[in-house]
């Protein structure tokens, strides 16, 4: 069968540059082919045509920037909706499989109508994060025909082999969701894949528009699942705290192919936590030593796992930057979102990182339902202490089945039809403390973001900092991004100076 998957607009709707290949459909991809279908990965969120994305990575910039998202959702005659629909148009598909996060997922519906509209009888598939946790959410759209729910590859292709012999019994494929006589119904879970080893890499080569990318190939993953209990997280309604692992020899096959391939030297683990594992990482990283592949990483990390015997290894393996959910800098909003961390951990972390010359990055997650005035100002003084070489200010977002989305909800500061058009992680929307007025919270969100966007150079040292990494690791697609970095440097310049006249 021919195969469409596609990975919505987001962040390209809201004008923001991004470069990365969805990780995800790519496995999902890579099955599909394996077993004779032809596939093909649409990245909507990749722009094909180099427009002036001036909006960088930082706080303020992206804040500003969601209200780009809302409008472009608003206007069916926008351009990335006509590219869509001949996308779809030129490829003739026999089904269309497109990946929701709650955030995306008003992108998705527009996506879904436009592929009816074109295709009426061509099945429709969402799958990933929301479809996993609210699946009859997803189902009361007319436009969507089926849900997959958890672990994403083996249900696929079992709903792919099933519609191919035509079949429209459905109720023995496990982690589905379907209509049946306009009846939702929800098959029992899938029980997650063993080894994971056994899955193909990601089908990076089925990409549309290959030539696009380059260095956003080095996403890759060594395991699936978080052991921790974070409140206001979906990976443990998505995983079940349940952690499986990739062999650390399978890890540095991949690695080794997509440096082959593609030319690529900087690689970016996509785990939850790469590092909770100690033996699985040194495993890790004592290959990337042996193997001679010569290649730079980054990953997620905890504090309370970060030690002085480790971090040696880990830099000489080729990690320069490992980034850490602080969340906050109040001990008691620590405790309510069950990060069992403490500040002293995080500053420790922070003084081996600089030791070892690895990079610290960081994120605080500001406006919980909980949280008081006092506990943000905790946060803004906490950061100014520990002054991490780059900061990401995420504002609550309530994720359905998350054990803080229902302490939201007995709050009042959510309802269940929440409208996802109007919230993200840096949606100027966000307001969902039970404890502080809408004007206290924006005065003090508006001061760390400030604060975190000053950190280390009032020109946004990150993005140059990330630019001469990127000269310097994977020198081919830098190059490839020099005329593009040429036109977007003096809007940058202006508005790096309209955030910081001084």
């Amino acid at each position: 069968m021919r195969v469409l998957l596609i990975n919505p607009p987001f962040q390209r709707l809201a004008k923001v540059f991004n470069t990365y290949f969805p990780l995800g459909i790519g496995y999902v991809a890579a099955v599909l082919e394996q077993e004779g279908h032809f596939v093909r990965i649409y990245n909507a969120d990749k722009d094909i045509g180099e427009r002036d994305f001036s909006t960088t990575g930082s706080n303020a910039a992206r804040v500003e920037a969601h209200d780009n998202y809302i409008g472009a959702i608003r206007n069916i005659d926008h351009y990335v909706w006509s590219e869509i629909r001949q996308r779809v148009k030129d490829f003739q598909p026999d089904i269309i499989g497109i990946q929701s996060m709650t955030s995306t997922f008003p992108s998705v519906r527009i996506v879904a109508r436009i592929a009816k509209d074109v295709y009426p009888e061509v099945p429709i598939m969402i799958g990933g994060v929301h479809p996993s946790t609210v699946p009859d959410e997803v189902m009361t759209d007319e436009n969507v025909d089926f849900a997959v729910c958890g672990e994403g590859e083996l249900t696929t292709l079992e709903l792919v082999q099933a519609l191919l012999k035509r079949t429209t019994d459905f109720s023995g494929i496990t982690g589905l969701c379907y209509r049946d006589d306009n009846q939702i119904k929800k098959n029992p879970p899938r029980e997650f894949i063993k080894d994971l080893d056994s899955l193909p890499f990601p089908a990076r080569h089925l990409v549309l528009d290959p030539e696009l990318y380059s260095s956003e190939f080095g996403a890759i993953v060594m395991g699936r699942g978080c052991p921790y209990m974070c409140t206001f997280c979906s990976a443990k309604v998505l995983w079940t705290r349940k952690v499986r692992s990739r062999s650390a020899a399978n890890v540095i096959a991949e690695i080794k192919h997509v440096k082959e391939k593609y030319g690529v030297r900087s690689f970016a683990f996509q785990d939850d936590t790469l590092t909770f594992d100690k033996k699985r990482l040194l495993d890790l990283c004592y290959l990337l030593i042996d193997s001679g592949l010569n290649i730079h990483w980054s990953s997620f990390s905890r504090v309370d796992v970060i030690t002085d015997e480790i971090l040696p290894i880990l830099k000489k393996s080729g990690c320069y930057n490992l980034g850490f959910g602080i969340e906050s800098g109040s001990e008691r909003t620590l405790r309510v979102m069950k990060k069992h961390i403490n500040l002293s951990q995080a500053f420790h972390a922070r003084e081996l990182l600089k030791k070892h010359g690895i990079e610290f990055s960081c994120c605080f997650l500001i406006g919980t339902p909980d949280e008081t005035k006092e506990d943000l100002r905790a946060s803004i003084e906490f950061l100014r202490k520990l002054k991490p070489d780059t900061v990401n200010v995420c504002t609550y977002t309530p994720y359905p089945g998350t054990e803080m989305y229902e302490r939201a909800l007995e709050l009042g500061v959510t309802s269940q039809d929440l409208d996802h058009l109007f919230f993200s992680h840096h949606s100027s929307n966000n307001m969902f403390s039970g404890f502080m007025t809408p004007d206290e919270f924006v005065e003090l969100r508006k001061e760390i973001i400030a604060l975190a966007d000053s950190m280390g150079n009032r020109l946004d040292i990150a993005f140059f900092k990330s630019m001469a990494r990127l000269m310097i690791r994977d020198p081919r697609y830098f190059i490839s991004r020099v005329p593009h970095y040429i036109k977007i440097f003096p809007s940058y310049l202006r508005k790096a100076y309209a955030r910081y006249p001084n």
